[in-house]
């Protein structure tokens, strides 16, 4: 079985988990999604102080590309 991991687009901030690298085409934001991976899916819940975007993560996920600007800063929750 393949890892599952989340994807957050730089552009739009979508934020989605697959087990593939997502596919680029029709980001709302016009033109292409940027994917950023954040982490390999698992269950330790993290939530970014910033953005309060919130993943289940195996460990600490990836802090760039927050959507407030600048990186992550995540919170074990």
């Amino acid at each position: 079985m393949a890892n599952i991991y989340w994807y957050q687009c730089k552009k739009c901030n979508l934020l989605i988990k697959k087990d593939s690298y997502p596919r680029t085409t029709n980001c709302p934001s016009g033109g292409f999604h940027n994917w950023n991976k954040l982490g390999e899916f698992g269950f330790v819940n993290y939530q970014c102080r910033k953005c309060a975007m919130t993943l289940q993560t195996k460990s600490f996920p990836g802090t760039v590309n927050c959507s407030s600007g600048g990186f992550h800063n995540w919170v074990k929750l």
